[in-house]
């Protein structure tokens, strides 16, 4: 089983042992830059360009202090792990870079570059996930493998799958941090893009956290079956909770939950980090400690 690794420990860390055994491998050994090429299975698009010349600067003040992982292909070498690292040299004019020679076959060389990726932390959320749907439509790892393999648990995995079916303009939210994945997970229950896309605008727009997501959320859902159902008043099918929330949050300074029913009552929960908190807003409300 592969668990989560850091960045500090090589690129041992990051080759799975069912890929790692039975193949030789040769020492740390510099190649030419001009005879290597990105591998086709990259998952990430966003290389910020003032990331790369960030790490160019120091390459050029403290030489490469981590070699990439290559494999050879016909007409020279093809990155496994350490494409940032590949163009940071390339932007530091650096004519040859350490690279480590391994063996691996297409399949292999795929797995152990989505891994490599999802395992640093630093994709964006729908690069992760395409990452996971790689492994799990052209490689048929099920999600239980993906979660060993990548050092995740299987509902992460699986929750991290579900951003695909949003619509493009929200998965262009999460790739711009705009939005986190909890806060998609959220829209994935309303029943049209357009929904989705409207409440993904109300949440930016609102500064809106996760809890308040959800609410926002269900709220548009209890108005979608108030429709349907006869006899609501209408304040009780329009009414903002999310909105309440908020103002109530501000007012208290504590994190309030309102849960709603759809028989509409519900309940509102206020947490407080310590007794001098409570007390703080017993006296809001007016009620006097005996």
């Amino acid at each position: 089983m592969v668990q989560k690794k850091g960045l500090g420990r090589g690129l041992d860390a990051l080759i799975p042992e069912d890929l790692n055994s039975g193949r030789d491998r040769k020492a740390v050994q510099e190649i030419s830059i001009d005879l290597i090429r990105p591998g086709p299975s990259q998952t990430r698009t966003d290389f910020k360009t003032e990331t790369i010349a960030s790490l160019a600067l120091s390459i050029k003040e403290h030489g490469m202090l981590q070699p990439v992982l290559v494999r050879e292909i016909p007409d020279g070498y093809e990155i496994i792990a350490g494409e940032r690292r590949f163009r940071a040299c390339q932007a530091a004019g650096l004519k040859k870079i350490n690279a480590i020679v391994k063996y691996f076959d297409d399949t292999e060389a795929a797995v152990v570059s989505l891994i490599e990726n999802v395992q640093r932390q630093d994709l964006n959320p729908i690069e992760e996930a395409k990452a996971y749907d790689q492994l799990a439509t052209k490689h048929c790892y099920t999600q239980e493998e993906i979660s060993r393999k990548a050092g995740k648990s299987r509902p992460f995995v699986a929750n991290m799958l579900r951003l695909l079916d949003l619509p493009g303009e929200i998965k262009k939210m999460l790739e711009e941090g705009l939005l986190t994945p909890g806060h998609a997970r959220a829209l994935l229950t309303l029943g049209s893009p357009a929904k989705q896309i409207k409440a993904a605008e109300k949440i930016i727009a609102q500064k809106l956290n996760v809890r308040q997501s959800e609410n926002l959320v269900k709220n548009m859902n209890l108005r979608q079956a108030a429709k349907t159902a006869p006899g609501k008043a209408e304040s009780e099918q329009f009414f903002n909770y999310s909105e309440k929330e908020k103002k109530l949050q501000d007012m208290l300074q504590a994190k309030t939950k309102i849960k709603a029913s759809v028989n509409g009552g519900g309940k509102i929960e206020i947490s407080f980090k310590n007794t001098v908190h409570l007390e703080k807003i017993m006296e809001m409300f007016h009620v006097k400690h005996r």
